[in-house]
């Protein structure tokens, strides 16, 4: 099983490739580096929680969706992990190890820019560091949930469809913060960037709530995915 697991990590981290992920960190820190001087003249105090917003609500689920993208090849999470699974190895045990390779790139690709950003907009070097720390912890648990519900979304017939549908659905209901929010990462991650409590959780809740999506949705996809 560990060796279908590191199968699994290859695949994917082959499909990504170095040049891709260099290319979107690169992007990514770019852009975050301008938003954090844009949102510092315009509003100093709040510089920090709109960089945090911009990539907990936007850059994060996008960079989770390409990653999959690659990964997947625009098929169903069973039928991403053929190649190696004709060979004898578990599909399961491949799809863990690709999981965690797709989410582990792009904590990787965001976490550069997102520290670039958090650096840039915070009012003083200490703040900065104590507000970076935090932000790369969120981001964990912020890309493990993206990534399994985008992974669930690639076990459906129509998989490009799947993971684009968990895009709308988590704009849709997670903006909100009833308990129709609940279940999706966005309400979850706002409440940590410093917006409103999602259904009266405390942000420690809603971390815990982050991490409970994320095995959930990928323990869905792997049980639905034949061995």
């Amino acid at each position: 099983m560990i060796r279908a697991v590191r199968v699994g990590v290859t695949l994917a981290v082959s499909r990504l490739g170095a040049r891709w992920c260099l290319l979107v960190a690169a992007c990514v820190t770019i852009l975050s580096s301008a938003l954090a001087l844009l949102v510092r003249r315009s509003s100093p105090l709040g510089a920090v929680d709109a960089v945090l917003a911009a990539f907990y609500g936007a850059v994060l689920p996008l960079v989770t969706w390409a990653a999959l993208e690659r990964v997947m090849t625009g098929s169903s999470f069973s039928e991403a992990l053929w190649p190696a699974a004709r060979f004898g190895h578990s599909r399961r045990a491949l799809g863990v190890g690709a999981s965690l390779a797709s989410l582990g790139a792009t904590w990787a690709v965001v976490a550069p820019g997102l520290v670039v950003g958090v650096v840039l907009a915070a009012p003083s070097r200490s703040s900065a560091n104590a507000e970076a720390a935090r932000a790369m912890w969120t981001l964990g648990l912020g890309a493990l949930a993206y990534g399994a519900a985008l992974v669930l979304g690639s076990s459906v017939r129509r998989p490009t469809r799947g993971r684009f549908a968990v895009l709308v659905l988590d704009y849709l209901f997670g903006s909100g913060v009833s308990i129709l929010a609940l279940p999706w990462p966005r309400a979850h991650l706002s409440s940590l960037a410093g917006g409103p409590l999602v259904a009266a959780l405390s942000q420690r809740a809603s971390s815990i709530a982050l991490a409970t999506i994320a095995f959930v949705a990928l323990g869905c996809a792997l049980l639905k995915t034949s061995e």
